[in-house]
């Protein structure tokens, strides 16, 4: 299960996604987040569940799987890595969640929720181009391009401390690649 505080000494980074907000925004975004951190092998979140929450991805990599037509295994269908958002489609459109998103390495995240993302927007309506050209993009990626079987042949795990549990991450996204 993912741990979330609010630490005040955090520092959040200013790039990618975040280098586009004027200052007033980026910290207003900054002061209505929560940090979650993930360890390799953790779920951020899963298909069909309620969408509650979006996230930036401050550094770490989430896999992204969902199941393939026949239903019998997950595919890895994107990888996302520091300075990009993840479940904001499901937060504007209100939704389900559409695919598995698991931890690939240990991940620190900005947690967001709907409810002060949407109030976020309507004081810093700028927030909402950035976000609108990744969208943009997203979608243009995906009909503009045939679909692509990224599935791996081959993770590594190495536990990078005493605490870090490198076997139950491995099996936790084995499990996540057959089912």
């Amino acid at each position: 299960m993912p741990t979330s505080d609010r630490e005040s000494g955090w520092f959040v980074q200013k790039f990618d996604f975040l280098s586009e907000l004027p200052d007033a925004a980026f910290n207003s975004l900054c002061l209505k987040a929560n940090r979650v951190t993930l360890k390799a092998g953790e779920i951020l979140f899963s298909e069909n569940e309620t969408a509650d929450h979006l996230y930036v991805v401050m550094s770490g990599t989430l896999g992204v799987f969902t199941n393939q037509v026949s239903q019998e295994s997950k595919q890895l269908i994107a990888l996302v890595g520091k300075g990009e958002i993840i479940g904001e489609i499901a937060i504007i459109a209100r939704g389900l969640r559409s695919a598995d998103v698991i931890a690939l390495r240990d991940t620190d995240l900005l947690r967001i929720s709907r409810e002060r993302f949407e109030l976020l927007i309507k004081k810093h309506p700028e927030i909402a181009l950035p976000i609108a050209k990744i969208l943009a993009t997203r979608l243009r990626e995906s009909t503009n391009s045939t679909a692509i079987n990224i599935r791996p042949k081959v993770i590594s795990f190495i536990a990078t401390s005493p605490d870090v549990d490198a076997v139950a991450a491995a099996v936790k996204v084995a499990n996540c690649l057959k089912n």
